[in-house]
């Protein structure tokens, strides 16, 4: 492996164990006050975190831009891009599908058939509109597929000035997402999100060519000091005032380079095998995190009887068990499961060393 290709594997290793710290943390609180996991409210910090820092969604997104543009995963043959999209679709649908069924029938089909009513009332509506899910997060796999299948209609790989264009039209297309906002209801598997939010995209696959040629200090440190601006404008805006628009997205356009930025100066000490696995099944992590969401509401924490300092410590409980028990799962069947059902928890069809 070359210096470059090493260098490359490490920056995407560090954007993706801050991707799934972020996930894992955002996943670790109890409902917010739905009745169905027991009614406990959420700490006041964590609704501080959620509605002023969390960038786990755009994180991901440019992530997987990043990811597109290193691989150049635009092939020519017509027959060629249909093959690489039924692959994506049996890395990402199915396994929405299968986990979100899941995901059904616990939070909604279980009681539903317990209290005497037809367990598959809104089924339908759970898999074609995922916003409104009641633990949103699976949605993220169609808004993903619809992502890659964009950029099948691409005759090539961008350049760096197509990609600025490109992402020129994005943010277009994120005013025009924020100005005619669909609700999620009437969002089919994300699409209208997808639109909107695709400039995150298009950033990791920009931020990735212009990394690649070199970035002076100088940009850097005015990459810092703008964001430390947006950050601190962001902080005291209160959330639900209408100008917090204003700074949502340079912060998270900001957040996004510099994670970048300091993904290239990493340390050696992201390939320690605990923050490499992390890493490196950041995928099938996030997926079979929904078991342990799943338990902590359902078992957890409405045992806590809203105690603050019992919620908190379940919360550090939640978060840690987010992490490292679907990294010991992931582990198992990395090593174990047959190629065949590799995709469906996320794998890909080859095994890694």
């Amino acid at each position: 492996m070359g210096n470059t290709e090493h260098l490359q594997r490490r920056d995407i290793s560090f954007v993706s164990f801050i991707a799934i710290l972020e996930f894992a943390l955002a996943l670790a609180a109890p409902s917010g006050g739905d009745a169905l996991f027991g009614g406990v409210s959420v700490p006041a910090w964590y609704t501080f975190y959620v509605n002023k820092l969390f960038a786990g969604l755009p994180l991901l997104l440019s992530l997987s831009g990043y990811l597109w543009s290193v691989r150049g995963e635009t092939p020519s043959p017509l027959c060629k891009r249909g093959s690489l999209l039924l692959g994506k679709a049996d890395r990402l649908l199915y396994p929405y599908w299968l986990f979100t069924t899941i995901l059904y029938f616990v939070a909604v089909g279980l009681p539903n058939y317990l209290a005497g009513s037809c367990p598959f009332t809104s089924y339908t509506q759970w898999v074609l509109f995922p916003r409104t899910q009641s633990i949103g997060y699976l949605w993220i796999l169609p808004a993903l597929f619809w992502l890659h299948g964009i950029t099948l209609l691409l005759p090539k790989q961008l350049s760096l000035r197509q990609a600025v264009i490109a992402y020129g039209v994005g943010l277009g297309l994120y005013a025009l997402g924020t100005l005619f906002e669909v609700e999620a209801h009437q969002d089919p598997l994300a699409l209208a999100w997808t639109v909107k939010n695709a400039h995150f995209f298009i950033l990791g696959a920009l931020v990735q060519k212009i990394y690649r040629r070199g970035v002076p200090g100088r940009v850097t440190i005015m990459a810092l000091l703008l964001f430390h601006v947006v950050l601190v404008a962001r902080i005291l805006t209160p959330y639900k005032q209408p100008w917090i628009l204003l700074f949502t997205l340079p912060y998270f356009t900001f957040l996004l380079v510099i994670i970048y930025g300091a993904s290239s100066k990493v340390g050696k000490w992201i390939e320690r095998p605990l923050w490499r696995d992390l890493a490196r099944f950041c995928y099938p992590i996030a997926l079979l995190m929904l078991f342990n969401v799943l338990a902590f509401r359902l078992w957890i924490f409405p045992l806590t009887s809203g105690s603050t300092w019992a919620i908190n410590l379940a919360m550090i409980a939640s978060f840690l068990t987010n992490l490292l028990l679907p990294l010991l799962f992931a582990r198992l069947l990395h090593r174990y499961l047959p190629r065949s059902w590799r995709t469906t928890f996320g794998f890909p069809a080859q095994r890694f060393s």
